[in-house]
């Protein structure tokens, strides 16, 4: 049975928007994300994961 996960991190760096989409577009192609939302003002991500692939890739 799949279980979703979410996930929240903090990120520094992130100085424009250009910033934002690159760390979105990188989180995004991660093995078992289905969502990443990338917040500039407050360096934050939060993803979505399907926890069953965590298994499968390893």
């Amino acid at each position: 049975m799949f279980q979703k996960m979410q996930e929240k991190y903090d990120v520094t760096g992130m100085t424009c928007a250009a910033c934002q989409a690159r760390v979105q577009k990188s989180v995004a192609c991660l093995n078992g994300v289905q969502e990443c939302n990338v917040n500039l003002l407050k360096n934050s991500i939060e993803q979505t994961k399907n926890h069953l692939a965590n298994y499968i890739a390893r």
